[in-house]
């Protein structure tokens, strides 16, 4: 079933890379504040499937740099989403995170348990951020709403997709290294729930890319 789930995320994911080269080419897409996820998400593919999966590469670093990497590509999403509004907020984000990534990254064990437990409390904040720039984006929508409906706005999939994915498996996250040290042998089964939320986000970008005018 786990391997079913990882394999679907992949098929997802290269649908996702066909449909963006598809609409690249159009001003408005070229123009979307979502194009650098898109690519941390297709090299993210990628590398879970050549290296992880087929080559069994150790992951514990690939997965620190990916969190240091989503979550400034996610804080300028937001930045440029806000109107560039309230930058000592994004400041004082971006300096907390680097310290507290500096620090997890201080006592760092290159075993997969210890990483996860790392990595689990960098998701936690770099959600808690999300959630607070999440709400700072929609009270500005609401606020001054433009003549058509949220759901014929790319931002609207690509905000509500990424709270989504986000949000699911934070707490998956934060008791994995205890489920592995515990039964290290079903943990592949639990670790399903992070692929099916991997998925709704893919699925929330494509319909988004769709939703992005010729």
């Amino acid at each position: 079933m786990s391997q079913f789930v990882f394999y679907l995320n992949t098929i997802i994911g290269f649908s996702l890379l066909i449909i963006y080269f598809k609409r690249k080419k159009t001003k408005q897409f070229e123009a979307s504040l979502i194009v650098p996820f898109l690519y941390l998400e297709l090299f993210s593919n990628l590398y879970e499937l050549i290296a992880t999966d087929i080559f069994s590469v150790h992951s514990a670093v690939y997965f620190k740099v990916y969190i240091f990497l989503e979550f400034y590509v996610l804080l300028n999403l937001f930045y440029k989403l806000s109107g560039k509004t309230m930058k000592w907020l994004y400041i004082s984000f971006g300096v907390l995170f680097l310290l507290f990534f500096i620090f997890a990254c201080l006592g760092f064990e290159w075993s997969f348990s210890q990483s996860l437990k790392t990595d689990s409390y960098l998701s936690a904040f770099e959600l808690i951020v999300i959630y607070v720039l999440a709400i700072h984006w929609f009270t500005r929508l609401f606020k001054y709403l433009p003549d058509i409906s949220l759901l014929d706005m790319p931002n609207f999939y690509f905000v509500s997709g990424l709270i989504i994915y986000l949000s699911g498996p934070i707490f998956l996250f934060l008791v994995s290294s205890q489920i592995l040290s515990s039964d290290p042998e079903k943990f592949g089964e639990y670790w399903i729930i992070n692929n099916i939320f991997n998925i709704i986000l893919k699925l929330f970008l494509i319909k988004g890319i769709w939703k992005i005018k010729k």
